[in-house]
C-alpha cells in the first residue's frame, strides 16, 4: 500500500475500519506474481448522505477553543485543522510530540483549551507528550487519538491523566462534543472508554 519505508502502514487498517463502520467489508484477491486487487464492498444507503458541515449552533458552541493540534500525517493535520476552524476554534499545528511540546512552551500551555495528539508518531508520541504536559501541572486537557484505540486499555489512558481515548478514523460528532464539554479546567480520564 505504499512504498518499503515510507508511511506508517495503517491504510489499510483504516480502509477496513471505516468500511466496517459502514457495514461494509474489505476483499483481497492476490493470484501468484499478480500483485493485489482490494475490493471494497459497501451497501447501498437507504437515504440520503447527511451533510458533513457542521451545524451553526456547534460552531458557535466552540468559537473560541484554543487548541493544539498533533499529527505526523500532513493530510490528517491539515483536513482535521480545517475542520475544527470551521467549528470555530483557534488551532495551532505540530507535526510530532518534540515539536508540539515547544509550541506548548513557547505559546504558553495555559493558553490552550485541549491538546489533541495522535499515538504513534517520530521522536516524541502522545503518551510522552501526554506525560509532558500533566507533568507541567497547566490543567490542560489531553485527548489522545489513534488507530490502534483497540488495542489499549482505556483505565491505563485514564489513569495516565488523558481527558479521553478517539480511535481513528475519528468520529467527529464525539471529539465534537468532547470539546463543547471542556472548559478549560482538566477533567482527565472522562470519556477514555
Amino acid at each position: 500500500t505504499g512504498n518499503a519505508g515510507r508511511g506508517t502502514g495503517l491504510g489499510l487498517p483504516v480502509v477496513r475500519s471505516v468500511a466496517e463502520r459502514h457495514r461494509g467489508a474489505v476483499g483481497l484477491s492476490s493470484p501468484p506474481g499478480a500483485g493485489a486487487t482490494f475490493f471494497v464492498y459497501l451497501p447501498i444507503a437507504a437515504a440520503a448522505p447527511v451533510p458533513l458541515a457542521p451545524s451553526e449552533p456547534a460552531a458557535q458552541s466552540l468559537a473560541g477553543r484554543r487548541l493544539l493540534l498533533v499529527d505526523d500525517d500532513p493530510k490528517v493535520l491539515q483536513v482535521l485543522a480545517r475542520a475544527l476552524v470551521r467549528l470555530g476554534c483557534d488551532v495551532v499545528t505540530a507535526t510530532d510530540g518534540q515539536d508540539a511540546w515547544e509550541q506548548f512552551l513557547r505559546l504558553d500551555g495555559r493558553t490552550f483549551d485541549c491538546v489533541l495528539t495522535d499515538l504513534t508518531m517520530p521522536r516524541v508520541g502522545g503518551m510522552q507528550l501526554g506525560e509532558r504536559i500533566f507533568n507541567s501541572r497547566m490543567a490542560v486537557p489531553v485527548i489522545l487519538m489513534t488507530a490502534y484505540a483497540a488495542a489499549l486499555d482505556p483505565e491505563r489512558i485514564r489513569q495516565a491523566g488523558f481527558h479521553a481515548l478517539l480511535p481513528k478514523p475519528l468520529d467527529f460528532g464525539r471529539l465534537t462534543r468532547l470539546l463543547q464539554d471542556i472548559r478549560g479546567a482538566n477533567t482527565a480520564g472522562s470519556d477514555c472508554a
